[in-house]
């Protein structure tokens, strides 16, 4: 597969991200606005998972960005991102 065909997969992967925290964050205001949790320890876990979850997509779209600048540099380095992972697995059987 060549860079133009990773980079394509890499925009895609961060388009997804992109679509996922802007729904993270509608959830994270409707928990925000709704006031009649019974139990403030849901809230508070309700809470915690939101943005543990908006965290790990934010690294990862980092990630991504950061192969993307890396592919167009033509300066190839590791990255953790499930694609970058693949392309490595690859190159690895050429």
């Amino acid at each position: 597969m060549n860079a133009s065909a990773y980079l394509d997969k890499l925009r895609k992967r961060r388009e997804v991200i992109e679509t996922t925290l802007r729904h993270l964050e509608k959830e994270h205001h409707i928990v925000d606005e709704n006031n009649d949790w019974l139990d403030y320890a849901a809230y508070e876990s309700r809470v915690t998972l939101l943005d543990g979850l908006t965290d790990g997509y934010l690294k990862e779209r980092l990630e991504i960005d950061s192969a993307i600048t890396r592919i167009d540099e033509k300066n190839y380095a590791l990255c953790a991102c499930f694609v970058c992972k693949e392309m490595r697995e690859e190159f690895a059987e050429v």
